[in-house]
Formats: C-alpha cells, sequence, structure tokens
C-alpha cells in the first residue's frame, strides 16, 4: 500500500537518517515509510478473525498496524494479497492457506522482487506440522526447507531484516510442532553466521489459551498477542537500523 504516515522524530534517529554522510540532511530528504512484508500462511493471512465477513481477516497484522501507528512510525504493509477489516489501514500482505514452508518459497521471490521489502516477518512452518495436511512432514524437513528459504532470502535481497516466528501452539501434532520449535534456534544461528540479518521471535508464547476452535488458528485475541511480539521485536530492528 501506497499510503505514507508521519515519521516520529525519535525515530528519525532510530533509522540513522539524519547522520552525516558528507551532505547536509536537508539534502537527503524525508524518510520513506518501513516496507514491511508478512510472508506466510494462514496464521499470515489471518483466517478466522473476520470481524466483518469473508475478506475482513487482519489476523495479527491489524495489532501490529494499530501499534506501528500509535507510535508514530511510518510504514507500508506490502504483498499482492489484501484482506482486513475496514479498521486495518494497510491490508497488503503475502499470506497463503494451507502453505508448507516449500510453497511458501516458491511466491517469495516474485513478492521481494515486486516490493523490496525492508522488513520480512516470516510465519512458516505450521503446515509442515499438521499430519493431515499433504504437505507435512518431519520438523527435521521443515527446518531443512527454512534454512534453504533464509538463504534463498539472503540471496535475491541481503540487507532485508528477518524477523522469524516460531510456530504457535497446535492440539495436532503438539510434539511435532515443540521439536520443530526447538531446531529454528539452531537455524537461526547457522543464517546468521554466514552474514544474515535475522532474528527469532516466540510466538509459541500466546499458549494454547490463543487458540480457536480449531486447535490451528487463534482466537482474536490470540492474533493480538502474537501482534504485540512481533512488534516488540520490530522495535528492536528499527532501533538498530
Amino acid at each position: 500500500m501506497r499510503r505514507r504516515h508521519v515519521f516520529s522524530l525519535a525515530l528519525f534517529s532510530m533509522l540513522g537518517c539524519g547522520s552525516d554522510s558528507g551532505g547536509s540532511t536537508d539534502d537527503a530528504g524525508p524518510p520513506g515509510p518501513v516496507r514491511i512484508l508478512a510472508l506466510g500462511d494462514s496464521l499470515t493471512l489471518g483466517f478466522g478473525s473476520g470481524e466483518e465477513g469473508e475478506g475482513s481477516e487482519g489476523g495479527y497484522r491489524l495489532g501490529l498496524a494499530e501499534r506501528l501507528s500509535a507510535d508514530g512510525i511510518a510504514f507500508d504493509f506490502v504483498g499482492s494479497r489484501q484482506n482486513g477489516p475496514a479498521r486495518l489501514i494497510d491490508r497488503d500482505h503475502e499470506g497463503y492457506n494451507g502453505y508448507a514452508v516449500a510453497q511458501i518459497a516458491e511466491i517469495t521471490n516474485v513478492a521481494i522482487d515486486a516490493y523490496a521489502p525492508d522488513v520480512i516477518l516470516l510465519l512458516a512452518g505450521t503446515n509442515d506440522q499438521i499430519t493431515f495436511v499433504p504437505p507435512s512432514q518431519p520438523p527435521e524437513g521443515a527446518a531443512a526447507d527454512l534454512r534453504a528459504l533464509l538463504a534463498q532470502i539472503e540471496a535475491r535481497r541481503p540487507d532485508v531484516q528477518v524477523i522469524v516466528g516460531q510456530v504457535i501452539p497446535l492440539t495436532h501434532n503438539a510434539e511435532g510442532v515443540r521439536a520443530y520449535n526447538a531446531l529454528l534456534p539452531g537455524v537461526i544461528e547457522g543464517a546468521r553466521s554466514e552474514g544474515m540479518n535475522v532474528r527469532l521471535v516466540d510466538l509459541y508464547a500466546i499458549g494454547e489459551e490463543s487458540l480457536s476452535s480449531d486447535g490451528i488458528h487463534p482466537t482474536v485475541e490470540g492474533y493480538d498477542r502474537m501482534a504485540e511480539i512481533w512488534y516488540a521485536a520490530l522495535r528492536e530492528v528499527l532501533a538498530g537500523r
């Protein structure tokens, strides 16, 4: 979405927009919004969070947008898909129902090339661990696919900041989810050792009480807990830019 919001002066400092690079700050012009690509499966789309019927699912993106706006941070959610309630000011994303890690990888290069994100919020691996979904696979296979996806992102856009979310609790194959999540710190450390700007956040922390009756997707309150976790990590990323 091309809508722009006003940056706070604090964020100018955080992003280093006022630093001396050999010219005056007046010549640099105002900074653009931070381009954020929400990339993943139905938890990125926001399945089950619709406030106004089909197409109004905002998921964690709603709470994240509200927090960013309240903090005066200029942002631009980017992506080829749009959905969310009327009060979600920017509905763009790349979230796909039922996609496993390998399927998300198939659409990632196109999204990166089209939208040149500054930050990617990546949540992948849920469907790999739902045993009744065809792309399901052992945790080790999903973790290997995620490492390959991170390498793919690094090759395509080396300067992008990537925040990877651990899979939320599931009542289906809970053991597989825990095993997959346990592998992710090693995956992230391996990517960081090769110079990638990537960090891990603990979305599992929202707890099983945040799940809806399907045992897979969060309640509206659960999605908002996810938003709070993404937001805290995003603030750290922006402070380090």
